[in-house]
């Protein structure tokens, strides 16, 4: 076996390198075309929004009359489906949890409902004293 020369090592030395900038190159290309691609592929119009039932405006007080009339809404569907949550009552009636929670506690305090279980896992039952 002969040793390699100077001449013979630096045109290897070159030869490596060409194959090392020509795979660089390549790999590069491919990347910019992926990212291309990535971005024409995302839609820039907005996401739609999740429907909310509209609510009052924050800060301001409902009427008595509102607060009634909202309070014998939950009644009649605790009525028609006692054993439910209230994100349940919430969508039949239209409104948010949120906005049930003052309703539901005043019928709680009249004795016209009772509820069992804590936080997610409540149910709200009618009872007899309160019809």
């Amino acid at each position: 076996m002969r040793a390699a020369s100077k001449s013979d090592l630096s045109e290897l030395e070159r030869n490596i390198e060409a194959v090392v900038q020509g795979h660089l190159a390549e790999v590069r290309q491919r990347l910019q075309m992926a990212v291309e691609r990535a971005l024409s592929s995302v839609s820039h119009a907005p996401r739609p929004v999740a429907s909310r039932p509209p609510s009052r405006r924050a800060g301001t007080r409902r009427s008595a009359q509102s607060l009634a009339q909202l309070s014998d809404s939950l009644y009649e569907q605790v009525l028609r489906h006692p054993g439910d949550a209230m994100p349940t009552f919430a969508r039949a009636i239209g409104v948010t949890v949120r906005e049930l929670h003052r309703p539901m506690a005043l019928l709680r305090s009249a004795g016209r409902i009772r509820s069992t279980g804590l936080r997610q896992a409540m149910r709200y039952f009618p009872t007899t004293a309160g019809r």
